[in-house]
């Protein structure tokens, strides 16, 4: 899984995805409207992506 954050300039997705796209071609690519410091700026917005991530996996049930 990526995290991607649209509001950091150094760390852009037009910059990150190309690579993404050709090293990790079966990546799950998520997009949150953050800056570079996800967990200070949105603190719960990755936790439900990562908790599908973990279930697509078979790493966590549903229940």
């Amino acid at each position: 899984m990526c995290v991607l954050t649209l509001r950091d300039a150094a760390g852009a997705p037009a910059i990150q995805r190309p690579s993404i796209e050709k090293y990790l071609p079966y990546a799950k690519v998520v997009e949150l409207n953050v800056g570079q410091w996800v967990q200070f700026e949105a603190t719960e917005q990755p936790n439900p992506e990562l908790e599908s991530w973990f279930e697509g996996l078979g790493l966590r049930s549903s229940a």
